[in-house]
């Protein structure tokens, strides 16, 4: 999977958006035509699990999110063909798209 971080430095008191749907629309604009099949996170796990949408049990636990990612990842690509993830670390999140 190939990988994209998104850096962004500011001098004065503003802020870059930390919202899920507007880091979306931004990756999907910036990747056209691309879209956003998953997102991780880092400080909770939290994500969008295909398993629990199919109400299965979550294989990729947040409390157990240094491994939980890793599987999360693989999941994405086998399930949607994903293979480009976009880091913010400003707000602490990755979204996967295929």
């Amino acid at each position: 999977m190939e990988h994209v971080v998104v850096e962004i430095k500011t001098d004065g008191p503003f802020r870059a958006s930390e919202t899920i749907p507007e880091l979306r629309d931004c990756v999907e604009a910036l990747y056209a035509p691309m879209r956003v099949v998953g997102l991780w996170e880092d400080a909770s796990g939290m994500h969008l699990c295909p398993q629990e949408e199919l109400g299965q049990p979550c294989p990729h636990r947040p409390e157990d999110a240094g491994s939980g990612c890793e599987a999360y990842v693989l999941t994405l690509q086998r399930r949607f063909q994903a293979n480009l993830g976009v880091s913010f670390p400003h707000a602490g999140m990755t979204l996967y798209l295929a």
